[in-house]
């Protein structure tokens, strides 16, 4: 995984995305940390721990390996995630964190800056509640996204049918 500061413009979306919600938005990095570099430590809230592990149970978007915490004294061994959740702030600030930011800041006191802690905790948007929007064409945006990022045919159902038992529609291929 790539090391980006806080709060720096995340170009990944803008290139395999394009609009949803009417329009294409800048997505900002958050938690995107690196062994061998500093972050911000700090106490958070519960609140937010349980709010971002409902985030990661159902990501934005795969990405393909995975990657192993290599902070200390994780050092690459155990902790791992692929893929990355999103969450708009009341304010229209995108925001995009791997999905071992919920790692980060469980094991490692990782403290993601206020303005993305007040997203999670008081969203307009975030990558499940995207799924439910009009301007996203509910399933076959999700299937289109799906199909784009899973690898394997098992990974698409796997996705799909999750996405399905979500929202009792039953479209499942």
């Amino acid at each position: 995984m790539a090391y980006f500061d806080d709060l720096t413009p995340h170009t990944y979306y803008k290139n395999h995305i394009g609009t949803f919600c009417g329009e294409h938005p800048e997505f900002l990095n958050i938690g995107w940390l690196e062994g061998a570099r500093d972050y911000t430590s700090g106490v958070t809230d519960a609140a937010l721990l349980i709010r971002l592990k409902e985030l990661i149970s159902v990501p934005f978007a795969y990405h393909y390996g995975f990657h192993f915490c290599d902070l200390p004294p994780c050092d690459g061994r155990g902790e791992h995630g692929t893929g990355s959740v999103v969450v708009c702030s009341h304010a229209g600030k995108w925001y995009a964190a791997p999905v071992l930011i919920t790692h980060y800041v469980e094991a490692h006191e990782y403290r993601p800056p206020d303005e993305f802690i007040d997203a999670v905790l008081n969203h307009a948007y975030d990558n499940l509640s995207l799924l439910d929007t009009e301007e996203w064409d509910c399933y076959e945006k999700m299937e289109y996204w799906a199909r784009k990022t899973a690898k394997s045919d098992e990974e698409l159902i796997q996705i799909l049918r999750a996405y399905s038992e979500k929202h009792r529609d039953g479209n499942v291929v």
